[in-house]
C-alpha cells in the first residue's frame, strides 16, 4: 500500500537531537527517509545504524540547500507518494502533528485554494491571513515543509535566493496586502535565502501554502534562542491578521492564475529593484549555458545559494543578449580569469581581489548592444569563482529547462 507522505529527516550531527526529531516521524502513513551530513563519527553512526527509518542516504554533503536538493530530487524519484517533505533536526513535532497538518490539503480546497505546501509550523510574522485553525502564510520555511508532487518540482526549477522586494510584490499582487507592515524584514531591500521565496513561487503559479495555528511544534538546540531571532511561534491565532477579505482575493487570483487568465510576472529568476536580472551559476543550463571541466560547488547561502569554483584552464559558456556582468572573485588568495565575447573577439583579463568579509564580489562588464552571442569564462589561476550573471535585457531560455541535484557539481 503507498504511503501518503515521503519525509526527509535532514541531520548533520547533533544526535541528541535527531533522537528526539525522529520519534514523532514513525508512522505507517509515513515512508520516513534519513539525509545524514554529519561530519562526526558519531553523527554518522548514528544515520547509518538507523533502523527505525525505511531508508538512510549518508555523506549528504555542500551544505543545507544542497541537502533540500537531494531530499527533494531523491523523493520525487524514488518514491510514489503524493506528497513530499523534509524536516530539519531541531524541529520536534507534537505526536498528533500528521493528520491535522495533511488534512490542510483538503481543507483548503473546500476553501477556493488549490494547496502546495503545508507545515505544522508557523512563525507569527509570516502569516498572511489568520483562519480558524490555520493560517494562508507567504513563508513556510525549510524546517518543516509537506509538498505536493507538483510544488516540490516548481521549488527545485525555481529554487534560487530571492530579493525582498520580489516577494512582497507578489503577495502585494494577489492579495492586496502589504507584508512590510509586518514581515521581519518590514521596508528593507536585499536578498534573501531560497526558503524564504518557496511560498512566492507557489503562490506565482496559483498555489496556497498553509499552516497550522497553533503550532504543534517546538523547536529544539537553537543555537540563537528564538526571541533573538526575532521570531515567535504561532501558539495560538494570530487574529491581527484575520482578513477575510484579502483571503478571498487571494482565492480568487490564484484560481484565474490555474485557469489561465491571468499570468505574474515569471519568477525563474531574481529580479532586483532597478531591473537587473541575476541568473545564479546553476541557472545557466536555462540559457543554454554548460561547465567544462571538474568546477566544484561552494554553499552560498545568501546569494545563490550556490557557486562554482574552478581550477586552472576550465572554463563555462553561456549565451546572453546585450550587455551583462559576471560575478567572479579570486577565492581565498586572489587571482585571474579570462572573459570574451566569441561573437565580437573581446577580452578581458582582469586581476581579481581575494574574498574577505569586507570585500564584494567584483562584477566583470561586459558590453554589448542587440548581440545574443556566447560568453567563455576561463579561470586561469585556481580557486576562482564563479557567482552568477546579471543583465538589464531578458534572456532567451530553455523552457523545458529542469533543475535538480544531478546538476550541481560536487562540492
Amino acid at each position: 500500500m503507498t504511503k501518503r507522505l515521503a519525509l526527509a529527516l535532514t541531520t548533520r550531527d547533533r544526535v541528541h537531537l535527531s533522537e528526539r526529531a525522529i520519534a514523532p516521524l514513525i508512522h505507517d502513513d509515513i515512508d520516513l527517509w534519513i539525509m545524514d551530513g554529519s561530519r562526526t563519527t558519531a553523527g554518522r553512526e548514528w544515520a547509518e545504524h538507523n533502523t527505525t527509518a525505511n531508508h538512510v542516504r549518508v555523506n549528504v554533503t555542500g551544505g543545507a540547500d544542497a541537502a533540500i536538493v537531494y531530499a527533494l530530487t531523491t523523493l520525487l524519484a524514488e518514491t510514489d507518494c503524493p506528497y513530499v517533505g523534509i524536516v530539519e533536526n531541531d524541529v520536534l513535532l507534537h505526536h498528533d502533528w500528521l493528520g491535522p497538518t495533511l488534512a490542510l490539503f483538503e481543507r483548503g480546497g473546500h476553501e477556493g485554494l488549490e494547496v502546495g505546501a503545508v507545515s505544522a509550523r508557523c512563525y507569527a510574522d509570516r502569516v498572511l491571513c489568520q483562519r480558524d485553525g490555520y493560517a494562508l502564510v507567504h513563508n513556510l520555511g525549510a524546517g518543516h515543509l509537506i509538498l505536493t508532487r507538483r510544488a516540490a518540482r516548481l521549488t527545485l526549477d525555481h529554487y534560487r535566493s530571492h530579493w525582498t522586494t520580489g516577494n512582497v510584490k507578489v503577495f502585494n499582487q494577489l492579495s492586496g496586502l502589504d507584508i512590510r507592515k509586518w514581515w521581519a524584514f518590514r521596508g528593507a531591500q536585499h536578498f534573501i535565502t531560497v526558503d524564504w521565496g518557496i511560498d512566492t513561487i507557489l503562490a506565482s503559479h496559483g498555489l496556497a501554502s498553509l499552516a497550522l495555528t497553533p503550532s504543534p511544534v517546538e523547536m529544539i538546540g537553537q543555537d540563537t534562542p528564538l526571541h533573538e531571532q526575532g521570531l515567535t511561534l504561532a501558539t495560538e491565532p494570530v487574529d491581527l491578521l484575520r482578513n477575510d477579505q484579502a483571503f478571498d482575493l487571494f482565492a480568487m487570483r490564484t484560481e484565474r492564475i490555474r485557469e489561465g487568465t491571468l499570468r505574474l510576472p515569471d519568477q525563474r529568476f531574481c529580479r532586483l529593484d532597478d531591473g537587473t536580472t541575476v541568473i545564479f551559476p546553476h541557472q545557466i543550463g536555462a540559457l543554454g549555458g554548460h561547465r567544462y571541466g571538474e568546477w566544484r560547488m561552494k554553499w552560498q547561502q545568501g546569494f545563490g545559494p550556490f557557486a562554482y569554483v574552478g581550477d586552472t584552464a576550465e572554463y563555462i559558456e553561456v549565451p546572453v543578449a546585450g550587455p551583462c556582468g559576471f560575478y567572479v572573485s579570486g577565492g581565498a588568495t586572489g587571482g585571474r580569469c579570462r572573459l570574451v565575447d566569441t561573437a565580437s573577439g573581446y577580452e578581458i583579463e582582469p586581476e581579481l581581489p581575494p574574498e574577505g568579509p569586507d570585500r564584494h564580489v567584483p562584477q566583470i562588464a561586459v558590453p554589448g548592444n542587440v548581440t545574443w552571442r556566447t560568453l567563455r569564462l576561463t579561470a586561469l589561476t585556481s580557486g576562482c569563482t564563479f557567482y552568477g550573471i546579471s543583465t538589464i535585457e531578458p534572456q532567451p531560455v530553455d523552457p523545458t529547462w529542469t533543475f535538480d541535484h544531478s546538476v550541481l557539481p560536487k562540492p
